[in-house]
């Protein structure tokens, strides 16, 4: 099987008014492999973007591990903030898998071959972490993945920017779907 062709694209700003986004995004990469972290700071402003920076950093630690005991770092790490909501994505290329966990009010959608579900567990890593829920998809060529924050809008049409490249899709997303009343974030993987 040859290996998918993985493009990425990110695009965040802070809510209107604020100095500092409290949306972060990181996407790590190792040969084939990539991880996805998209972290949105409980709030805005410098305090929820100190919470969402933990949540990178502890990522960042050790981005291969078990995608739970990643989550789980983060968890830790951010004890002493006031905590984000956070999605992870390890995608696979060779495989043609992505794994995902979620806690909080972050959100995927994607444009893809077969049927996809993505499921967020209420809670606030940091604070309110019950359980963690580790789903596996497939990926085929063609596949649009959205990872966003709550600034950005669930009603999206991720469809409608089909033909354009990911970071590009990620700037009309946050630009076209993003709140004015929060930080907005969000990372395209285009397969």
């Amino acid at each position: 099987m040859t290996p998918l062709r993985v493009t990425f694209g990110s695009a965040s700003r802070a809510m209107p008014g604020e100095v500092e986004c409290g949306d972060r995004l990181d996407v790590m990469r190792d040969g084939l492999r990539s991880l996805v972290i998209l972290a949105d700071g409980v709030g805005h402003g410098p305090e929820a973007a100190a919470a969402a920076r933990a949540a990178i950093a502890a990522a960042a630690c050790d981005p291969w591990a078990p995608l739970g005991e990643v989550l789980s770092r983060c968890h830790r790490k951010l004890g002493s903030t006031r905590g984000a909501a956070v999605a992870l994505l390890r995608i696979d290329a060779e495989r043609h898998e992505v794994e995902h966990v979620a806690v909080g009010n972050v959100e995927v959608c994607a444009v893809a071959r077969e049927a996809t579900r993505w499921v967020a567990i209420p809670g606030i890593v940091g604070s309110r972490l019950r359980k963690q829920l580790v789903t596996q998809q497939r990926l085929h060529p063609g596949d649009l993945l959205a990872v966003h924050s709550d600034g950005v809008s669930r009603r999206l049409d991720l469809g409608r920017f089909s033909v354009l490249d990911a970071p590009s899709i990620a700037s009309r997303l946050v630009e076209d779907y993003g709140s004015q009343h929060d930080d907005a974030a969000c990372v395209v993987i285009r397969c």
